[in-house]
């Protein structure tokens, strides 16, 4: 299905794209949990000061530093991560 209106904007819904919306997702999904129980994973300056943070401002540290990757870069640090199976171990 291409779409539907819906309130006056449209609601895409090409499977194509929902796929690769998902995988999206799921690739943001693991890196933020993987940088949260690894800190040891972020640059050195995204570490600083971690251990005064509380899980709050921990969660805000990762999200922020994941929300600044271009699309390529995230997916690099992912594959980094996975050792190239496709998800973060």
């Amino acid at each position: 299905q291409w779409g539907r209106q819906t309130s006056g904007s449209w609601l895409y819904r090409y499977r194509k794209v929902m796929d690769i919306m998902e995988d999206a997702e799921r690739m943001v999904a693991r890196l933020f949990a993987a940088f949260l129980q690894e800190p040891g994973r972020l640059p050195e300056d995204w570490r600083a000061g971690w251990d005064d943070l509380d899980n709050t401002g921990r969660a805000v540290r990762v999200a922020d530093y994941i929300a600044g990757m271009t699309d390529r870069y995230a997916r690099e640090r992912h594959d980094a991560l996975s050792g190239g199976r496709g998800w973060i171990v």
